[in-house]
């Protein structure tokens, strides 16, 4: 079984692919940073606790840019970065006391090879994308990222690590025992 991990503080996608495919988003409740992470670790323990054994591939942001931050200054957009890593430092451990193995794609990489090179393409062709994989409504862009994470990594990547073309695609592999 494949489970892909889209992070987030505020909505945390995810994908499963075994025999069909399922998805659906964490919409993370809580006024403080703690709320969110403890509601964050619950939601993940209830949703794949009974899921059985496999592979959690979780998204790592790749280039980090100020471009996001809506006050067009830094304070923000490291703030948002640091709360981002948190969680998904959270989904992490979680993932891994639930005992999956872990791995990490980053986005930038995976992206690319994902749309052959045309990254360019932004939220609304993931939505597109992930819309034709699941069959149905996708409902956030975080959802339609982890089916596309989690379609790709069955479909596109090797075992070895590389994509079709040949490329290293930088995912570190991390058991957990």
């Amino acid at each position: 079984m494949i489970i892909a991990i889209d992070p987030g503080l505020n909505n945390v996608g995810w994908a499963i692919i075994k025999s069909f495919i399922d998805s659906g988003v964490i919409r993370v409740k809580g006024n403080t940073l703690q709320e969110k992470l403890v509601f964050i670790r619950g939601a993940l323990c209830s949703q794949f606790s009974l899921r059985g054994p496999g592979v959690c591939i979780i998204e790592m942001p790749g280039k980090i840019t100020y471009a996001r931050s809506q006050r067009g200054g830094k304070s923000l957009n490291m703030d948002s970065i640091h709360k981002l890593c948190m969680a998904t430092g959270v989904i992490i451990v979680e993932m891994a006391r639930l005992g999956y193995d872990i791995e990490f794609m980053v986005a930038d990489e995976w992206k690319r090879s994902f749309c052959r090179r045309q990254f360019a393409a932004g939220k609304d062709y993931f939505l597109a994308v992930a819309r034709q994989i699941a069959g149905r409504e996708v409902k956030t862009d975080h959802e339609a990222d982890a089916v596309c994470l989690a379609w790709w990594y069955v479909t596109g990547k090797e075992k070895d690590g590389r994509n079709a073309d040949g490329k290293d695609l930088h995912g570190v592999r991390h058991e957990v025992s």
